[in-house]
């Protein structure tokens, strides 16, 4: 503001000066110097009239701009403030902007790397894809094999049902026959309470067999022939079959075993199995009995797995 008026009293100092050096002028040219009612002198108070008109308009329309230039210098002033601030927000942001581009660097770098990693990861994967679909064709031929045999067990087990199907009624007839057995069983026991076992007694001279018990032992009893009319003469002979070897057949089995010799005749007998007189879970002996005056029967009935020998014995004896 101080610089602006100093102009404005250096332009009006310029032009009273310029007007003093006129009228001085005018008044050395017309000769009459010390009068200030001269025609002169007149004409030059007209012109500082003129002077100062111009002046004050000169000195209002400097004022005009000085205010102008004032107003737009503090203007300025603002502007010129707002852009320092904004200088100093941009080097703020330069400087932020600086560290962000050095961290995205950092980035970039890091991110170049990964990119390679990662080539180098797709280039393994496809690899290994390549590898994979090879597994894939050999999967897909054992999955069809695997099918085709599905299949064929498939039919199988149709073929299996339809056996089943017609073996049942072969399981109705055999739990039939089973129950069929299961009373001949249950009377076989019975005759097997009842049955005799095979004799295993015999008297000494001079003394014959008076009966016969269920369990094979005998009683004896003194020959009631006289002294000098007869002699008492006993043996015991056998003979051996063979039992054939059956599965869910019954095989029924007679032995018979006789008296050899004049006069002999048969007064008891008995028989053996073979391993333990099995028969089979249906088999049983259902007669051991004297056949006839001269013969011993042994018969059987057998279901079992693997041979067996039936052995039967008879008892003989004579008076002479």
């Amino acid at each position: 503001m101080k610089k602006n008026n100093l102009l404005i009293i250096i332009a009006v100092t310029s032009l009273f000066t310029v007007a003093g050096m006129g009228s001085t002028s005018v008044l050395a040219a017309s000769g009459e110097q010390g009068s200030t009612n001269g025609k002169p002198f007149q004409t030059l108070q007209a012109k500082i009239d003129l002077l100062s008109i111009d002046l004050a308009e000169a000195v209002s329309l400097l004022q005009t701009q000085i205010d102008t230039l004032i107003s737009e210098q503090a203007d300025q002033d603002t502007l010129i403030t707002a852009l320092q601030s904004a200088v100093a927000t941009l080097e703020a942001r330069v400087s932020q902007n600086e560290v962000d581009i050095d961290v995205l660097q950092a980035i970039q770098s890091i991110q170049a790397q990964l990119i390679n990693a990662l080539d180098a990861r797709v280039n393994d994967l496809e690899a290994r894809v390549a590898a994979n679909e090879d597994d894939i064709a050999s999967l897909v031929l054992a999955d069809q094999a695997l099918h085709d045999m599905i299949i064929a067990i498939q039919n199988q087990i149709g073929t299996i049902n339809a056996r089943i199907t017609a073996n049942d009624g072969d399981i109705a007839v055999l739990q039939s026959q089973v129950a069929q057995l299961q009373a001949n069983l249950n009377s076989v026991q019975l005759q097997l309470a009842a049955k005799q076992n095979r004799v295993n007694g015999i008297c000494a001279a001079g003394f014959s067999i008076r009966q016969i018990f269920s369990n094979g032992s005998v009683t004896c009893e003194r020959d009631d022939i006289s002294a000098g009319v007869g002699t008492l003469s006993t043996y015991r002979s056998s003979d051996s079959v063979t039992i054939p070897s059956s599965v869910w057949t019954v095989q029924y089995v007679s032995n018979y075993r006789s008296c050899t010799g004049t006069n002999y005749r048969a007064v008891g007998g008995g028989y053996s199995i073979s391993d333990g007189n099995y028969l089979g879970p249906f088999g049983h002996v259902y007669r051991d009995r004297p056949y006839s005056n001269y013969t011993w029967q042994s018969s059987v009935r057998a279901d079992s797995t693997g041979e067996r020998t039936l052995t039967t014995y008879v008892v003989c004896a004579r008076v002479q």
